[in-house]
């Protein structure tokens, strides 16, 4: 996998974190070739001073 973009926001005690990334390789049972893009998106909130996730799409 290698991470093409990523972009992180903080707005006071929230944050989000976008990221495009390209994951390649090859399948175990049948060593066909896997070549594809994916978008992340990551909203995290401050809770007693520690990020947490609270959404992943």
């Amino acid at each position: 996998m290698s991470t093409i973009e990523h972009q992180v926001k903080v707005v006071g005690n929230a944050a989000y974190s976008v990221a495009r990334t390209n994951v390649h390789g090859k399948y175990k049972d049948n060593d066909n070739d896997i070549n594809t893009f994916s978008l992340e998106t990551l909203v995290l909130q401050k809770v007693s001073g520690e990020w947490k996730i609270v959404h992943i799409h």
